[in-house]
């Protein structure tokens, strides 16, 4: 469970996991047959980090989801659910 509120990498960490689950040279791997249809949020981060800057700020209103479905040198399967939300959320549940 990853939370946090506004600016603390919530995001940052999904899109290295991404990457790294991504770059087939871990125990674990995302399982090719049953990827998500947008990943954008996690290829945006990649693409930052590559050129040395920081990704984009989640808006305030974000509220989605992202499911990446993982498997490891032995065929076990894990679902990894990552919510993508503004941090701003938390400090309104905290008020």
């Amino acid at each position: 469970l990853v939370i946090g509120g506004p600016n603390v990498g919530k995001t940052h960490f999904g899109g290295q996991l991404y990457g790294r689950l991504n770059s087939k040279k871990f125990t674990y791997k995302l399982n090719t047959d049953n990827r998500p249809d947008d990943l954008t949020i996690f290829e945006d981060v990649l693409d930052k980090l590559y050129r040395g800057k920081r990704a984009g700020h989640t808006e305030t209103s974000a509220n989605r989801s992202v499911v990446l479905n993982v498997t490891d040198d032995e065929n076990n399967n894990i679902i990894f659910s990552f919510p993508d939300y503004g941090g701003e959320q938390i400090r309104e549940i905290v008020n």
